[in-house]
Order: structure tokens, then C-alpha cells, then sequence
């Protein structure tokens, strides 16, 4: 028989998974999309990230992005 094809992902997950990878690569896109949500979730009060200064441009690392987003399921 055929394989079968791989289970299809929740588009509301996929959009949250590339806005998390976006806002890694690019600080605009942190500032403008994820971290507005992420202040909405945690009820307007969220310590923001401190900027990379090696890389100005890019967003938040992957573990200050794991941070935050276990201090708003803390409060949710």
C-alpha cells in the first residue's frame, strides 16, 4: 500500500511557529507583530528583551523568546 500522508498542522500553529522564527531574524518584526500579541496575552505587562548588540537588527534569541513566552503562560 501507499504511504500515508503526513498529518496535516494546525495553520494557527504554523502562523505562531513562522512569527517566532521571524521575530529571531528580524527586531522590526519582533517590535510590530509578536511582542504587541505577547503584551496582550501577558496583560500589558511584559519586562521587553534587551536589543543584541552584536547583531542590532536582528530580534530576541530563541532562549529569550522561550522566556517570555513561559513568563505569559505563567500568568495565563
Amino acid at each position: 500500500p501507499p504511504p500515508s500522508p503526513p498529518p496535516e498542522m494546525d495553520q494557527r500553529f504554523l502562523r505562531l511557529r513562522d512569527d517566532v522564527v521571524f521575530s529571531t531574524r528580524s527586531r522590526p518584526y519582533f517590535d510590530r507583530v509578536l511582542w504587541p500579541r505577547l503584551l496582550d496575552l501577558a496583560g500589558g505587562r511584559l519586562a521587553p528583551p534587551a536589543e543584541r548588540r552584536r547583531f542590532a537588527r536582528r530580534g530576541p534569541s530563541p532562549g529569550t523568546l522561550e522566556g517570555l513566552l513561559a513568563e505569559v503562560e505563567r500568568r495565563a
